[in-house]
């Protein structure tokens, strides 16, 4: 996985936890902005998703995995 890859998924997954944590700290209930927030994330990284697929399959065809 190409460095970019990796410091794009560190970082997305970073903000993920950080969103996490939030949500975690306005228990019992989340704000409607907070589960807004929770849905944008996850819209974003669905529609990465298929471009991750196609980067593993290119590193498996270059290293004939």
């Amino acid at each position: 996985m190409p460095l970019k890859w990796q410091l794009q998924t560190f970082i997305l997954y970073f903000l993920f936890s950080q969103l996490e944590v939030s949500i975690a700290q306005a228990q019992p209930t989340a704000s409607n902005a907070m589960i807004n927030l929770l849905t944008q994330a996850i819209e974003q990284n669905q529609m990465r998703i298929p471009a991750w697929q196609r980067s593993i399959q290119e590193v498996k065809l270059e290293w004939q995995l």
